[in-house]
């Protein structure tokens, strides 16, 4: 019908227009669900005729983001364990709902697990913390002994799916030999599962062995029977924040916070297993402070009060009077509060014998909430600069610091007298900083004593800032790798190896 737009006609067209409307979306149809039948026919998948628009997916989150969540240790230990139960049993019984990873455990049996979840703020938990966040990423299951009952117990459940024990009691071994708790096995057996009187818990054996009963071979045999290999998987490691081996395995199956293989001269640790920490999941929600929005504050990073009184304190000059309380007591901090605009404000605990009655003259000491960790990052974070008074070593401070945006003066405390500027030779409060070769304007290196340094060093950091600093190495993907290779690496050619080395050293 061909349709003039005329008064008279328009009802009509109306309705020719409405019907040819209806007429092709009837032929669209029919084109679709034709398509699809014949498509069918063809052997290809059915597909929905009439789809609404596509939503966008959600993004698969990764490790690190995984990581980052640090919402599922918010519970205390108890909840936290009857968590990790579930899906241990879950999966034991081959749930559907058994993640990757969901049926494998590492038992966590050090203290400072328990005190993460308590919310301490201590290095050792800072560190603990850290590798929670990685195992958790990783997707295994971990479990919180409250004590050693509790530890063997939950071996005794799980010893099947145990990847990994971290323990830093491996050498309380004769004991559970005494006990009749620990046999020996040929290392061509499987080793046999734990019962009501043996828990058969491989390394604990060996270290029996091998380190405290090498003379009793009417006993054990001539040969070295190492238990621990007879299953690829169970391995038990030491959480050591210090640079030396602790472990009766030695060097391999000592846990490291820092690497101390890049420590000159070598450290007696640098062959201990570097698993290192990341403060990225922390550090990086505290906002970084624009330079000129914070005051002109140097937060002084002393844990306890009598480290200004110790003979590594900064202002302590070597080769005057041996007395450090005459230091401690000096005006130092409060001549260039004065002399340079700014203050000095710090947080520290009382309670640990220290002759001096509070801080140096000029630090400002802040209240009892700088001791929470959130609390004190947002403290640090508002500082220009974070002054190192020679202790505590080896503290995640200053590298929080630098994450922050935060420079760090760092207290040099030996040297070579003849070369004093021969940096390999130099020992240090934070060694971590000082042998990754940071230097300024992120870490300002102070010899103790030299006053003048001390003071060019704080008024250089008050008026250069710098960016959030955080070496690759201390990455969270990056420790996550770290943590993937220790529970999935075979370590039994190691521990053979370690055994025959001990065995020779002690035939020496």
């Amino acid at each position: 019908m061909h349709c003039n737009l005329v008064y008279t006609h328009w009802p009509k067209c109306v309705a020719a227009i409405a019907g040819c409307l209806l007429l092709a979306h009837l032929l669209e149809l029919h084109s679709t669900f034709s398509g699809t039948y014949e498509r069918q026919l063809e052997g290809e998948e059915p597909s929905v005729a009439v789809q609404l628009e596509e939503q966008p997916s959600e993004p698969i989150p990764t490790l690190e983001d995984i990581a980052f969540d640090g919402s599922w240790k918010e519970v205390d230990r108890v909840e936290f364990n009857r968590m990790y139960h579930d899906k241990l049993r879950a999966c034991k019984v081959g749930s559907d709902g058994c993640a990757r990873n969901e049926g494998k455990l590492v038992l966590l049996a050090i203290g400072t697990f328990k005190s993460v979840l308590d919310g301490a703020n201590q290095g050792e938990a800072i560190w603990s913390d850290s590798f929670m966040d990685s195992v958790h990423a990783l997707g295994y299951s971990m479990l919180i002994p409250d004590n050693e009952e509790e530890l063997y117990t939950m071996w005794r459940e799980y010893h099947d799916q145990v990847e990994l024990i971290v323990w830093n009691r491996v050498r309380d071994c004769q004991n559970l030999s005494a006990d009749n708790t620990c046999v020996q096995s040929d290392p061509d057996i499987p080793l046999a599962p734990p019962n009501a009187t043996h828990l058969n818990i491989p390394l604990w054996c060996v270290a029996q062995v091998t380190i405290l009963c090498f003379a009793s071979t009417a006993r054990f045999g001539t040969e070295f029977n190492d238990t621990f290999v007879s299953h690829p998987h169970r391995k038990i490691f030491n959480l050591h924040f210090w640079n030396s081996p602790d472990h009766p395995y030695g060097s391999p199956f000592t846990l490291s916070p820092e690497d101390y293989s890049t420590w000159t001269p070598p450290a007696h640790g640098r062959d201990n297993y570097y698993l290192g920490y990341s403060l990225e999941r922390t550090c990086t929600k505290v906002p970084y402070v624009a330079h000129p929005s914070r005051p002109r504050q140097a937060y002084v990073y002393a844990k306890y009060l009598r480290f200004f009184d110790e003979k590594n304190y900064i202002l302590r000059n070597t080769t005057e009077d041996d007395s450090s309380e005459a230091f401690a007591k000096s005006n130092f901090f409060q001549d260039l509060s004065a002399n340079a605009n700014m203050t000095f404000v710090a947080k520290m605990h009382h309670n640990e014998g220290s002759s001096l009655d509070g801080p140096p003259r000029g630090i400002v000491e802040l209240s009892n909430s700088m001791h929470n960790r959130t609390a004190f990052q947002y403290a640090v974070s508002n500082s220009r600069v974070l002054v190192g008074v020679g202790n505590p070593a080896l503290s995640p401070t200053p590298w929080e610091a630098l994450c922050l945006g935060v420079p760090f003066v760092n207290a040099i405390l030996g040297w070579d007298g003849a070369d004093p500027d021969d940096r390999s030779r130099w020992s240090a409060q934070q060694e971590g900083v000082l042998f990754l070769g940071v230097g300024e304007p992120f870490v300002y290196n102070v010899k103790i004593g030299d006053r003048l340094g001390l003071e060019a060093a704080i008024r250089k950091a008050l008026d250069t800032p710098i960016d959030r600093f955080i070496p690759p190495q201390m990455k969270m993907t990056a420790l996550i790798e770290r943590t993937r290779k220790l529970v999935e690496t075979d370590w039994r050619p190691v521990a053979r190896e370690q055994l025959l080395r001990i065995a020779a050293e002690r035939r020496v």
